[in-house]
């Protein structure tokens, strides 16, 4: 609940900040058609959208309810993007729980240090890289519990689920991991 509240008041600022490049834009343009799309019931429409945009489409995903919901097109992609980054370093704290389990005082104060050190401008561009590294960080926490022997079949499955999730937001996901 502290690293919540903590990550949030240090990012809460990114929703009144410039456009981050050309990524936050086209995907709030593109998320706008979807729903267009989707509200008019025009799904050959919708899939040519989708199969038009040079991002895997998660993130256009993720926005249409925010975009619904909200006034504002970019506050409601930088919404998003904040609680997915306070989320991100919630999951960060209990990967270096698992990795350093003796010094949770030090962890702790790692992970603030990191929440306050400008990293959630990166997440900034409509949660594509927000989304990426908490997946990445719940697979290496599985990795990590993970027994060796692969004779647990479900926990593997898990991963390659989570890995499968990833892959809408980065096209690139599966190839990194």
């Amino acid at each position: 609940t502290y690293l919540f509240f903590i990550t949030l008041s240090f990012s809460i600022w990114m929703l009144f900040s410039h456009p981050q490049g050309d990524d936050e834009l086209v995907s709030i343009f593109i998320a706008n058609k979807l729903a267009e799309a989707l509200l008019n019931l025009e799904i050959y429409e919708f899939i040519k959208i989708i199969g038009q945009n040079y991002h895997a489409p998660g993130r256009e995903f993720v926005l249409l309810p925010f975009l619904t919901f909200l006034p504002t097109e970019i506050i409601s992609g930088r919404i998003l993007s904040i609680l997915i980054y306070c989320f991100l370093i919630i999951q960060l704290f209990a990967l270096l729980n698992l990795v350093n389990p003796n010094d949770k005082n030090l962890n702790f104060f790692s992970t603030i240090l990191i929440s306050i050190s400008g990293l959630f401008q990166i997440q900034a561009m409509v949660s594509i890289h927000g989304f990426v590294t908490f997946f990445g960080i719940i697979i290496i926490k599985k990795l990590i519990k993970l027994d060796l022997k692969f004779d647990n079949l479900k926990e593997i499955f898990s991963i390659l689920l989570i890995s499968f999730f990833a892959f809408f937001f980065s096209n690139t996901f599966i190839l990194i991991s």
